[in-house]
């Protein structure tokens, strides 16, 4: 793997005739002769696998047409045999009326993985939508028992469920289910007019708002499914949260509400676990609802809440210390995408939009969130932070940035994404999952970093995607 430095020292050829800022120039200098031949993947569609929903019995994809991909703990994943079908719409099953699968990124299986949470602890997705990564958690949080018990329960309590709320008919189902639509996880990062994002403190939610990052999963996205079960709970603190954080030193009383509340909520839930889902943007944060409510059963729904929160400045502020496990996958330049769409017939001949000072801005933010992460993360709790982009700059050096924020606080998990030593010492620790974690690292095709490791196209069709384990120091 290319040295974190070389993208920074690609700006400083003078004697490049191509411009630093486009984007054969920069990673030509990063990956080397490797870049042709990478790029050429990155155009190539991205090759989805089905993530079993650990809540349904399983009974669609035990047909003959799928194909068992990964099973760890609860994270089973199948691909469909007839490549040519295998994005068709998710299917109701027919005992829990859960959609029974979701289409994902190969490696978007490693980050949830690799931050490996365990019934009782208390869980941050920091940047959540649309829902793909959470789901997951939710399986390891609350799915570890037998998969074939937890679908009887989740079937018995659903048609308890159906008898207490008025009953979907068949039309109704099939109606909302051909109504979603498979979207990418983050849209892409589009050029204004200034060349760049602006500098100023409103960098962060304009960015976060945006929700940049590559499209390594893929869902039913329809909101409107949440009418299939209860929905999951959603803290409604926007505009006062808003209020309390615009104006540093000068946060009302009204205005620190919610936010208290929030962290009480935190707390009262320690003792049975809990997940926190967070998205910004209101419309990708009510795409994530619909996809909670259309695959997890109604009793979890009072487990697992739903936040609007700008994620690099309010979880240090009201939320420090809080938790036992965090997953950052944050926002990034999305290199993939813009590469596909250049590629596709609505962008053939265009450039790929895409630029240096792009990638500086969302490293600045994402070094905030990650700051703000390992701030949130309570002692001896682990974080992990994970990016679809294939820069350098924003995947190693935003964590040499973010661990020089906190010093002497945070180790670096070993680049082998399994670091027995310290979890021997950690409470609560699913061994399953760590001992098969890297079976999947060599599957993927993953590569070493100074920090983590990168898993690309041109190895295992897989990613891009960079992902870094950090443990808080008790």
């Amino acid at each position: 793997m290319p040295n974190a430095r070389d993208t920074k020292r690609s700006v400083r050829n003078k004697g490049q005739k191509v411009p630093a800022s486009d984007l054969h120039s920069v990673f030509n200098n990063v990956y080397g002769l490797r870049w042709s031949k990478l790029y050429a993947a990155l155009a190539n569609p991205t090759e989805n696998v089905a993530l079993q929903n650990a809540f349904a019995s399983g009974a669609d994809l035990a047909k003959p047409a799928w194909k068992e991909d990964v099973a760890i703990g609860p994270t089973k994943v199948c691909r469909y045999v007839h490549q040519e079908q295998s994005y068709s719409q998710p299917t109701p099953d027919p005992h829990t009326r859960l959609l029974s699968w979701y289409w994902l990124d190969r490696a978007s299986l490693l980050p949830p993985l690799l931050l490996n949470p365990l019934p009782g602890q208390t869980v941050l997705d920091m940047c959540s939508a649309p829902g793909g990564k959470s789901l997951m958690l939710a399986y390891m949080l609350f799915a570890q028992r037998n998969p074939a018990t937890t679908a009887l329960q989740t079937a018995s309590s659903s048609h308890d469920h159906a008898h207490a709320t008025p009953e979907t008919s068949a039309h109704e189902t099939s109606a909302l289910i051909s109504s979603a639509s498979t979207s990418p996880q983050h849209e892409p990062l589009s050029s204004n007019k200034t060349g760049g994002l602006p500098q100023d403190r409103r960098l962060s939610s304009q960015v976060e708002s945006a929700a940049v990052s590559a499209p390594h999963e893929q869902a039913a996205s329809a909101p409107h499914l949440s009418q299939l079960q209860g929905s999951v709970r959603t803290d409604a603190t926007d505009s006062a949260e808003h209020d309390a954080l615009a104006e540093p030193g000068s946060v009302s009383e009204a205005a620190c509400m919610p936010a208290t509340l929030s962290a009480q909520h935190g707390q009262n839930v320690a003792l049975s676990g809990s997940l926190t889902c967070n998205e910004l943007d209101a419309s990708r944060r009510s795409r994530l609802q619909g996809v909670l409510d259309a695959y997890l059963p109604a009793p979890l729904k009072r487990k697992i809440r739903v936040t609007p929160h700008d994620a690099a400045r309010y979880w240090t502020r009201f939320e420090a210390e809080t938790y036992d496990c965090i997953l950052l996958d944050a926002p990034c330049t999305s290199e993939r995408h813009i590469v596909q769409q250049a590629a596709s017939d609505a962008g053939r001949g265009a450039k790929a939009r895409w630029s240096l000072q792009q990638c500086k801005d969302m490293a600045v933010l994402q070094v905030k969130l990650l700051t703000a992460a390992l701030k949130a993360v309570k002692p001896g709790g682990r974080v992990v932070y994970s990016t679809c982009s294939i820069s350098p700059m924003e995947n190693d050096e935003v964590v040499s940035k973010a661990l020089a924020n906190v010093p002497g606080q945070v180790q670096v998990g070993k680049s082998t994404a399994v670091d027995h030593q310290h979890h021997e010492h950690a409470s609560g620790v699913n061994k399953s999952v760590l001992d098969s974690l890297p079976g999947l690292v060599q599957q993927l095709g993953a590569e070493a970093t100074q920090h983590g490791l990168m898993i690309l196209p041109d190895r295992g069709a897989a990613g891009p995607m960079f992902v870094c384990l950090l443990l808080k120091n008790a």
